[in-house]
């Protein structure tokens, strides 16, 4: 989801990526479908694979999954500023009012800190390091 959030904001200030170290193949259809809920396209999306990513030199790298599946979440890539926002994954929740209300507050959690972050690099992108801590410290 965040890298659909990411990429509906438009942002010239950084890059969204998503990937994960076991990838099913597919996207969640939950997530598909709060995302088109909230008007966010769906298209050109893939379950990727970190190794999908090894081509990329990254400024920053921003872990965002979370405990629920006890899941590792790797810092894979050389020297640059790493940091883990965790958020709960709903996936695991049985199919209900439960869950759709726990994708929905994920999604309104991401879309928040998403776009601060794409506020305040704009302002200054020099301070890179300074907004993701400060975003975790005032968000996570």
């Amino acid at each position: 989801m965040a890298e659909a959030i990411a990429k509906s904001i438009g942002s010239f200030a950084f890059k969204a990526y998503s990937a994960g170290s076991a990838p099913s193949g597919k996207i969640n259809p939950k997530a598909l479908e709060i995302l088109e809920y909230n008007h966010i396209s769906t298209s050109n999306l893939t379950s990727k694979s970190f190794d999908d990513l090894l081509y990329i030199q990254f400024d920053a790298v921003i872990t965002l999954c979370g405990h629920a599946h006890k899941e590792h979440c790797p810092i894979w890539v050389g020297d640059c500023i790493k940091a883990h926002w965790g958020f709960e994954d709903p996936s695991s929740l049985e199919d209900g009012p439960e869950k759709d209300k726990s994708f929905q507050d994920l999604f309104d959690n991401l879309k928040r800190i998403i776009s601060r972050f794409d506020e305040l690099i704009q302002s200054n992108p020099k301070l890179l390091e300074k907004h993701i801590k400060y975003l975790e410290d005032t968000f996570i």
